[in-house]
């Protein structure tokens, strides 16, 4: 038999083998089955991915693509308008609220829940009032006062006057309503004396302004009250002169009560003094005495200020906060 060569793998350059056949037999027997095994894998690996399931195709978001973008920006509709960051003040309550000035609501209806049909709003009067434009920090105060609203009118209102953002009328954007001033109970006094159930009437109000102020609090609204004026001075229990010397008398003579139901119509509005200054403070309102404070020649009749006396009552509240919020 011939000699066998093998290449050295070190200098590249062939020569003799000068190996034993016995040692040639398991190097070629070890790259045999070396070469095997690295086939069978190579097989095995190959029926593993045949026989593998399709993977579920991945979800792509729907906004990713700058095409799928300017579709949604081109929506009006989807796009909703921003809240203003312009903080108002509201006026809700009965006629002493709405002699402020441009009240644009109307509202002929007491019941508990709010009757659509007896609402009505005047777009043309919902500006801003000028004589409170500064208090609580405030610049810009809108109307939503009533004429001869009781606490459950007020009350009735309260989704479609404060929650709603007062985005109707002349105010063309939508607001942020901070702070509320509320002027209700009077005409639950004098209806219920009407009516003869006062105790009733005062009961239904106490209620529903303690709702107000729990409403409000909840809402991360600030709110205060303008307390009904004492009964025994001027102006609602005495008489007095107005700054044109026009003469007006208490409010007991013009409804022409008699002795006895002026003393009740005395002790309900005590009373719903008193709760207005424990009852209300305590959870969480400001009372203001406004009658304690404004002159009576300010005011036209019994509780109402004059047109001037609006004004003045507005610089008065203004230097009485002294910028200081609502607590």
């Amino acid at each position: 038999m011939g000699d066998v060569y093998r290449r050295n793998e070190l200098t590249n350059e062939w020569a003799a083998d000068d190996r034993s056949p016995v040692d040639r037999q398991i190097r070629v027997r070890t790259i045999l089955m070396i070469s095997t095994s690295a086939l069978a894998i190579i097989g095995l690996a190959a029926i593993v991915l045949l026989r593998r399931e399709p993977s579920e195709p991945s979800v792509v978001p729907t906004v990713t693509h700058r095409s799928h973008q300017k579709k949604i920006v081109d929506k009006p509709s989807e796009v909703k308008p921003p809240i203003s960051k312009d903080q108002i003040g509201v006026l809700l309550g009965d006629s002493v609220i709405r002699g402020f000035g441009s009240g644009p609501v109307y509202y002929d209806n007491n019941s508990p829940t709010f009757d659509r049909s007896a609402y009505r709003f005047v777009a043309s009067m919902d500006k801003p009032i000028a004589s409170l434009a500064g208090y609580q920090g405030i610049q810009t105060w809108l109307n939503r006062g009533v004429t001869g609203n009781t606490s459950t009118g007020t009350l009735a209102r309260w989704q479609k006057d404060v929650v709603e953002r007062l985005d109707r009328g002349s105010q063309r954007k939508r607001h942020l309503v901070r702070t509320l001033l509320v002027s209700a109970g009077f005409n639950d006094i004098a209806k219920g004396i009407q009516k003869n159930r006062l105790r009733s009437a005062e009961a239904t109000m106490r209620k529903n302004l303690l709702a107000m102020v729990k409403k409000a609090r909840a809402q991360g609204i600030q709110i205060a009250f303008l307390e009904i004026p004492d009964p025994t001075v001027a102006p609602l229990g005495e008489r007095f002169s107005t700054l044109a010397g026009t003469p007006v008398i208490p409010f007991f003579e013009e409804q022409a009560y008699g002795e006895e139901t002026h003393r009740e119509f005395n002790e309900a509005v005590r009373r719903t003094r008193a709760f207005m200054e424990k009852g209300l403070e305590s959870a969480g309102a400001k009372v203001i005495d406004y009658a304690s404070f404004l002159p009576p020649p300010y005011f036209w009749d019994s509780h109402h200020p004059s047109i001037p006396g609006y004004v003045e009552l507005g610089r008065l509240l203004r230097e009485q906060d002294s910028g200081t919020a609502i607590q």
